[in-house]
């Protein structure tokens, strides 16, 4: 679940639906391996910030959380098939303090239970019936392996050849594709005469979080390893905004060593830019609860919390 000191900002309707979102693979499945393997690692634990986005903006557009619920199952399945793939490529061993799904079976095992989840993600939908909803999360999926590939591609380039909008295409497809569909989705199950103008409006305010998202998210990565290891990731094609930053402020990425004074710079650089995106993001809320009109306690509540994220998210890099 999210962190204490967001539990303390959400409202009780939207924990509650947090707390009973069930992610146990139930129904009967010709290889129980698979099943009992997801359920220990990539299934097991977890924040559940993208379910929050979706019943949080479910509040706001005044959707009942039991008809959105099941897409709140369906984008967090999706989040932990996406790891399991990612735990492959990345060659990581752990996950939330537990070994990853690709240690605990082998990688092959990895890439196919990640292609079970996907699966068994649209079966779920298909039975829900809304064809627009599994339409938009497929082409989620899209996004993301996209974003794997044109990543993968970028590791092939010479550093001084990544441009800035290549870096943030990859955030696009790999977090932004993501949050976009969370805080859009139950704008899909509002009154029709408002719904596509809520709907684009939402699918925009996702999309800024989540480029925000990444780029802090590189940010406290960065923070968080020492500069070896960013060299190394360099060295093993991995440019995030950091690197990017730090390489346009005139910094030798071939150096062993990383400049100090250079590198507060670009992580200055970086924060700044997640800021006006996450000031994007506030401007565009308010736009949308001014086309609900009056907003009720529950509506309020909701977008309270909404702004808190917004503001906690650039607090993560203390």
């Amino acid at each position: 679940m999210v962190g204490i000191r967001i539990l303390k900002e959400i409202p009780l309707s939207v924990l509650s639906s947090l707390e009973s979102l069930d992610l146990e693979l139930k129904e009967n499945h010709d290889n129980e391996d698979v099943v009992n393997a997801l359920q220990s690692t990539a299934l097991k634990g977890g924040k559940r910030f993208r379910p929050l986005l979706v019943f949080l903006m479910g509040e706001l557009a005044s959707v009942e959380s039991t008809l959105i619920r099941p897409y709140a199952r369906a984008i967090e399945m999706v989040h932990a098939a996406s790891l399991c793939h990612d735990d492959v490529i990345d060659g990581s061993t752990l996950r939330r303090g537990r070994p990853t799904l690709n240690v605990a079976t082998s990688n092959k095992k990895a890439v196919l239970a990640g292609d079970y989840l996907l699966a068994q993600v649209i079966v779920d939908l298909c039975k829900e019936g809304n064809l627009e909803a599994l339409e938009m999360l497929s082409e989620v999926i899209q996004d993301l392996s996209q974003g794997e590939w044109i990543q993968e591609d970028l590791s092939l380039k010479k550093f001084d050849e990544i441009l800035e909008e290549e870096i943030i295409l990859v955030a696009k497809k790999k977090t932004a594709s993501v949050m976009s569909w969370c805080m859009s989705i139950p704008f899909l199950f509002t009154d029709k005469t408002m719904k596509r103008d809520l709907f684009l409006q939402a699918k925009y305010i996702g999309m800024e979080f989540g480029i925000a998202f990444q780029a802090i998210d590189d940010l406290l990565d960065f923070q968080e390893s020492s500069q070896k290891e960013q060299t190394l990731d360099w060295q093993n094609g991995v440019m995030g905004r950091v690197l990017y930053e730090y390489r346009q402020l005139g910094g030798d990425l071939g150096s062993a060593d990383l400049k100090e004074e250079l590198l507060a710079e670009a992580k200055k650089s970086v924060y700044q830019k997640a800021s006006t995106q996450i000031a994007s993001c506030k401007k565009a809320l308010g736009e949308l609860t001014a086309e609900l009109g009056s907003l009720n306690s529950k509506q309020l509540k909701a977008k309270e919390a909404l702004l808190f994220l917004m503001d906690y998210l650039l607090e993560r890099k203390l």
